[in-house]
């Protein structure tokens, strides 16, 4: 990416800025890209930077700001949208990762990295063939991406189909000979389906290209066999431990894999362990409430979920699993209260079907409050609005109808009619 330096005072201080950017001082260059600004409001490389500057001391809001500020200025910067997007899936904001990486893909349709973002964002928003999809355009335009064969052989492991699995694994080391990562998700691979023998070559080659690696010590036990030579590994290199957070991945892999195949306790130690080298990882903590959740540990499940919510407040399945919870847990009302509230609900729906609207708020009206998490009681009741004219009521009953169930097809409907009428 190449930018024109301003002339003058910003252009001083756009020098001074990058001198501090490169030297790892961001404080410094964003107080300087800020100058630059002052100067030249409508410099949206300079904006750009700003947002990186920000984003390197884990300033995500602000560093999403001036990307927006810098897109206002010029719709179709690329690299603005395709890190606004990489941002939103650090985030857990997937839907939104999308909507950015998907407009700059369409500007750059051979961009093999933008290719490669977007799946991954497919990928962490749970749509595993669109994930698929896009991955596989990531190599048609560079079939020599190593991390997009990596991504495909991850995608492949998660849902078990563990030849392809290997087949884009070996792709990707053949590219990159010296990645313990690829050596070690194949390994896990060929343990899983019962080759121990493989497992434990693999393994070794992983050891020895990173024998202090945190995470490979934790597997030992898991993949060794009888073989010497982790003694000997062990007697040579006894420094300290070290952690890498890439490894976070495989961790969540096979916690995921343990949890289909109901092996909880396997899965609980994988998915821990990936939640403490990526303090970030939303996916893991989500699997990790589930299992709690049906352990009957609901308190620790509510824990997870809240704070994947202190991670970022718009996670819609964190929110979907809290109002389950919750409505298990009571805090929808007594039995009685929910058993009037359906009375109300179905006063309500009578009412609406006859176009005796006002009559049909008010009954919903009483259903939602004694049945707060109930996600029909909100859609109805926004649909009743929406009869009377009361749009904004109305989308904010569809708003919190899809914050209990993101996949309510008929509330995105209709939050398409608000959008358009509000």
């Amino acid at each position: 990416m190449s930018f024109k330096t301003p002339l003058g005072k910003a252009g001083g201080y756009y020098r001074q800025a990058f001198a501090y950017y490169y030297k790892g001082r961001y404080d410094k260059a964003g107080a300087l890209f800020k100058k630059v600004l002052e100067l030249k409001p409508f410099y949206a490389d300079v904006r750009y930077y700003l947002a990186n500057a920000y984003c390197q001391e884990g300033r995500l809001k602000e560093a999403i700001s001036e990307l927006k500020e810098a897109l206002s200025q010029n719709p179709i910067y690329v690299d603005a949208l395709k890190f606004l997007g990489d941002i939103y899936t650090l985030s857990g904001r997937y839907k939104e990762a999308v909507e950015e990486l998907s407009k700059a893909a369409n500007l750059r349709p051979d961009f093999a990295d933008l290719r490669h973002n977007l799946g991954r964002a497919y990928y962490f928003w749970g749509k595993m063939e669109k994930a698929e999809e896009e991955y596989k355009k990531a190599l048609e335009a560079n079939p020599d991406y190593a991390e997009a064969y990596l991504s495909l052989g991850c995608l492949f492991f998660q849902k078990e189909e563990f030849e392809e699995a290997k087949e884009n694994l070996r792709k990707s080391l053949k590219l990159d000979t010296e990645d313990s990562l690829k050596y070690a998700l194949l390994s896990h691979l060929y343990n899983l389906e019962g080759d121990k023998s493989e497992a434990e070559n693999l393994f070794k080659r992983a050891l020895l290209l990173s024998p202090n690696n945190y995470s490979l010590r934790k597997w030992e036990n898991k993949i060794k066999g009888h073989s010497p030579f982790f003694a000997l590994l062990r007697r040579l290199f006894l420094f300290k431990a070290s952690r890498d957070l890439r490894f976070a991945q495989i961790h969540s892999l096979l916690g995921i894999i343990y949890a289909k195949r109901k092996q909880n306790q396997e899965a609980i130690l994988e998915l821990k362990e990936a939640v403490n080298l990526d303090s970030h990882d939303l996916q893991s903590r989500l699997y990790l409430s589930a299992i709690y959740e049906e352990k009957g540990e609901t308190e620790e499940a509510v824990k997870l979920l809240k704070e994947i919510l202190s991670l970022n407040p718009d996670y819609p399945q964190a929110h979907y699993r809290l109002g389950i919870i919750y409505s298990k847990k009571g805090s929808r009302g007594t039995k009685a209260q929910r058993h009037k509230g359906t009375k109300h609900y179905r006063l309500g729906i009578i009412y609406s079907k006859k176009d005796r609207s006002e009559e049909a708020v008010l009954e919903l009206e009483a259903a939602v409050k004694l049945d707060p998490e109930n996600v029909d009681y909100h859609f109805s009741l926004g649909v009743a609005y929406s009869q009377v004219g009361k749009t904004e009521e109305a989308g904010n009953e569809w708003r919190r109808t899809l914050e209990l169930n993101p996949e309510h097809k008929g509330a995105e409907e209709k939050m398409k009619y608000y959008q358009w009428h509000k």
